[in-house]
């Protein structure tokens, strides 16, 4: 499991236990774009391994990003999953972030099915 992979896994596990301590219900997501449902609402995870002094940047997805303030009402992002008896989880309102100044970041990928005849040499 790569470290990317395992901060995101062990931040949902504890975003799922925090979330229900606090009384609030917590779901699977039904559409792929979403980490969960919370309070019957679309929310999404993004856990880092640092303190917030630390902390870089947040990224959506392009239908994330789209989806602010619509279908998705809710970020949580989990800080210090590295140190997870310290993570710290805030809570920001999606209308709230689509107002916020972004930069737009475009990147390239290839599917492994399309060049794996190139891998194959």
């Amino acid at each position: 499991m790569g470290t990317a992979q395992s901060i995101e896994s062990r931040g949902l596990e504890f975003l799922k236990n925090w979330l229900v301590e606090r009384g609030r219900k917590v779901e699977e997501s039904t559409d792929k774009t979403f980490d969960l449902i919370v309070d019957g609402e679309y929310a999404e995870l993004k856990a880092k391994g640092n303190k917030w002094d630390k902390f870089d940047f947040l990224s959506l997805t392009e239908n994330q990003e789209a989806a602010l303030g619509g279908k998705l009402k809710k970020i949580f992002l989990v800080l210090n999953v590295n140190d997870i008896k310290e993570a710290k989880v805030i809570e920001i309102d999606a209308a709230e972030l689509r107002d916020c100044k972004r930069k737009t970041i475009v990147h390239y990928e290839w599917n492994k099915g399309v060049i794996a005849h190139l891998c194959e040499k």
